[in-house]
Formats: C-alpha cells, sequence, structure tokens
C-alpha cells in the first residue's frame, strides 16, 4: 500500500538540523555561492550539446511540453509544501519544521505536478471528457488510490520498476514519487482501475484522525492532509491551475540557486525527444543528481526538492512518450 511503500521516505525526514527558514534557502540569490555548481551543470548541458552536435534546443513534441508542465508543478508545488509544512512541523515537536518542510514539498510537488499535467494533457489533446480544471479534491483522491509499485495493482499504466535514479543514499526511495505520478495520472486519463469512478464525485463516509480527515484520503498522513487542505496551498494550487488553462506560466526561475538549478535541467532535456531518448535523459539526470549531492552551496532540503523535481521529470517523460508512442 502507499503508506507502507512510502514508510522509507518519511524515515529519512529528520536527519537534518532542528531549525529551517524557508526564506533564506529558496530565495538565496547569492552568485558567488552559485558559481561552482552552475558551471559544472553548464558543463554537462556544453558536452550535450557538443556530442550531439546541436547549435540549438529542438522544437518540443507533446511529450515534452507535458513533461515541462509536470517538472514546473513540481517545483512550484514544491515551494509551496515547503513553506506550509515548515509552518504546520513547527507545532510539532516530534516533526519539526525541518521534517515538515520535507514532508510539505513531497506531497506539495505531487499533487501541483499531477494537476499541472493533467490540465496542459487535457487542453493539447482538447479532450472534453475531463474536467477543464482538475480540482485539488479530483487529484488528490486519484493520488491515494495508488496501490503497490511493485504488483501494480492499480491502474493500467505498467513500468518496469527497476531502479533508474542515482539518488544518494538513504533517499532512494524517492524515486517513488515519480512512480506514484505515473500511475496516478494513468487513473485520472483512463479512470479504469476498476477501483474507483474519478467522475462520479467522491462520497465522505466519515471522518478519521486528527485532524478530521475523510476516509478516501486514509492513505495521506494527518500531517500531508493538514498541508493540502490549508488555505494556503488550496489558494496556490487553484491559482496555478488557473494560470495553465489560461496559458500561462505557474513558475519562471527566480533567480535562486535552486532555481538556477531546474533552469539549467530544463534547458538540458529540451535536446532529446522520443522513446529512444529516454535513457539519455536519465543519464543526463542521474548526472544533475550527483552534482546536486556534492554541492556545498545547497541546503538538504534544496537537494531534496530537486530530486523530486527531478524525479517527476524523468517518470512524467517516461509517461508521456510511450502515451504518443
Amino acid at each position: 500500500m502507499k503508506k507502507r511503500l512510502l514508510a522509507g521516505v518519511f524515515a529519512t525526514l529528520i536527519l537534518a538540523s532542528c531549525t529551517y527558514n524557508e526564506e533564506e534557502v529558496l530565495n538565496n540569490t547569492d552568485t558567488t555561492k552559485q558559481s561552482s555548481t552552475l558551471l559544472h551543470l553548464q558543463e554537462i548541458n556544453d558536452s550535450i550539446i557538443k556530442s550531439n552536435n546541436i547549435l540549438s534546443s529542438r522544437a518540443r513534441g507533446r511529450d515534452m511540453l507535458l513533461a515541462y508542465a509536470d517538472i514546473k508543478g513540481a517545483i512550484k508545488g514544491g515551494k509551496t509544501g515547503i513553506k506550509i509544512g515548515a509552518a504546520i512541523g513547527s507545532f510539532s515537536p516530534a516533526i519539526g519544521n525541518v521534517g515538515g518542510a520535507f514532508i510539505g514539498g513531497l506531497i506539495g510537488a505531487s499533487i501541483t505536478s499531477i494537476g499541472a499535467s493533467y490540465l496542459a494533457y487535457c487542453a493539447l489533446d482538447n479532450t472534453d471528457q475531463h474536467t477543464t480544471t482538475p480540482s485539488i479534491d479530483k487529484i488528490t483522491y486519484a493520488y491515494c488510490c495508488n496501490y503497490d509499485i511493485s504488483t501494480n495493482e492499480s491502474g493500467s499504466y505498467q513500468d518496469d520498476n527497476n531502479s533508474t535514479l542515482e539518488l544518494p543514499w538513504g533517499l532512494d526511495s524517492l524515486e517513488n514519487v515519480g512512480k506514484y505520478h505515473n500511475l496516478t495520472l494513468d487513473r485520472l486519463i483512463n479512470e479504469n482501475s476498476g477501483i474507483m469512478t474519478l467522475s462520479n464525485g467522491f462520497e465522505i463516509s466519515g471522518p478519521i484522525g486528527d485532524p478530521i480527515k475523510p476516509k478516501r484520503y486514509v492513505t495521506l498522513s494527518d500531517f500531508e492532509y493538514s498541508v493540502l487542505d490549508s488555505d494556503e496551498y488550496t489558494t496556490a494550487f487553484n491559482d496555478d491551475m488557473a494560470a495553465i488553462a489560461n496559458d500561462k506560466q505557474i513558475w519562471t526561475p527566480d533567480g535562486s540557486l535552486h532555481d538556477s538549478v531546474m533552469q539549467l535541467y530544463l534547458e538540458a532535456i529540451s535536446y532529446y525527444s522520443g522513446t529512444e531518448s529516454i535513457n539519455d535523459i536519465i543519464a543526463v539526470t542521474n548526472q544533475y543528481i550527483s552534482t546536486i549531492e556534492q554541492s556545498e552551496d545547497l541546503e538538504d532540503i534544496e537537494k531534496r526538492n530537486l530530486y523530486i523535481a527531478l524525479s517527476v521529470g524523468v517518470y512524467s517523460y517516461k509517461f508521456w512518450t510511450n502515451y504518443y508512442e
């Protein structure tokens, strides 16, 4: 079950320092600190261009456009979730603001990226069988219905289940974020899991836990639910979906090191297209992971948020290239 599989993720939450300042971390624009990490990443991008004799990034197909929506949703939702999670976690001695920031970033990135990709898919395919603007309720319910990845018990989407990303020791379970992302997208698109019918709405069979949580969200931890149920996250999610619906960007780099890393990553993968490129994208992503891991300029919470966005990016590209193949 989802709750059991993510136990490895939550076991790594409180490994960092006891205090965390979201404003200082995610808005760090000290260019002297950025230089070594960004120069290394730029060298990776330059090598891609040189090895492929590429003069400029290729025109993006639907698969890459949707992967972009996913990645930007993960970045934006992750940053929103980090801020909310840190605030909520500060009131919980067992979690703290560091652990809260990580949990908030993980669930925020997961839900916003799925919503962004699904809405972009509906727009690109001009489909009218799905809601134009997906609600948090619909996206979260589909996410909560994920069963055991190893057996693919839900949805029609299939993956090889082998490890794709070379994540740092103790954080390898973050790859599951990408896998859950794909399972949820499949369910939203096909609504054929046999477990539920998303288009028929949802029945609340009663609250459980503390805070009060609908039973349909049983696989969410109470802390995850608190983040998603907050006014700040709800407003941010709705604003992000409205921006996509109006063909506007939900994320633009703010000059911070965190955002500059993702800007370079989006540039790097833009040089690839089609199912034949997936192994190249995985290889490039692992180079980015290695550089991020070794960086002395990035804070731990920034690194973890970047790993989540990279996991979403790789698995999103795998999903959409196979979908449109």
